[in-house]
């Protein structure tokens, strides 16, 4: 997801967040759903830190959310989709886990999830969600800053 790997790109070069430490930002863009990314504190199957890209539709229901391992390779970040979540159709998927130690990979879902991650890619991109993430992070005011650190 481009548009994702630069946002967190920029917070990381602006000190706004580090890979496996708590962090959220909501991404408000009208008339679009707002987009959230968050590293939820977990470690996802490869154990690599895992970060949530959400919309919600309707309070607490995600439409979608995905879940992606976040690492680096060679200065490049890396986003590994494994899990995919339509709280509206009913649908929560695992492409990778583990299963009692030990790996479980569904490559026919895993190639799935990179696919919806390009096209949720694209659609972000096309709702003009970067220009947004940047007038987000340019927000002066400190009582409505969109980074939430829980204590």
């Amino acid at each position: 997801m481009t548009i994702i790997t630069t946002i967190l790109r920029e917070l990381i070069k602006a000190g706004h967040y580090t890979p496996g430490q708590s962090f959220r930002i909501d991404i408000p863009n009208p008339p679009h759903t707002s987009l959230v990314i968050e590293d939820i504190q977990e470690q996802g199957p490869n154990g690599y830190p895992v970060i949530s890209v959400t919309q919600y539709r309707e309070p607490k229901k995600r439409d979608p959310e995905m879940c992606f391992e976040i690492y680096s390779c060679e200065g490049t970040i890396i986003l590994d989709p494994f899990y995919w979540c339509n709280d509206l159709s009913g649908i929560e998927e695992y492409s990778r886990r583990l299963q009692n130690g030990a790996p479980i990979i569904r490559c026919d879902t895993h190639l799935e999830h990179h696919n919806s991650a390009a096209l949720w890619n694209r659609t972000l991109e096309s709702q003009g969600f970067f220009a947004a993430f940047s007038k987000t992070l340019k927000q002066e005011a400190p009582a409505k800053s969109p980074f939430r650190r829980p204590i």
